[in-house]
């Protein structure tokens, strides 16, 4: 998965609350297991920045990759999509 969309799946969860589509414990449950995925990866980021394709189920580095490719604008995709769920 690219990280990115990490970030804007995060940032969606609100409005899915908001809507009525899951509720709201539901959410955090989500967010919950995918900053656990995340955090526990190690292969997936270096100095705080992430990979731009990891591993969905465990967080780690992507077969997908090509390259060692660590991208600033989907880790700052992703922590926004953090931010925003995280006041929410």
């Amino acid at each position: 998965m690219i990280i990115a969309g990490v970030g804007f799946q995060l940032a969606s969860f609100p409005i899915a609350v908001e809507r009525g589509w899951i509720t709201r414990d539901e959410a955090r449950k989500r967010v919950d297991t995918i900053l656990r995925i995340l955090a526990s990866a190690k292969t997936s980021r270096k100095h705080g920045m992430y990979q731009h394709f990891v591993d969905g189920a465990n967080g780690e580095l992507s077969g997908e990759a090509y390259e060692d490719v660590v991208s600033t604008i989907d880790s700052a995709l992703l922590f926004s999509g953090c931010i925003v769920a995280s006041s929410y």
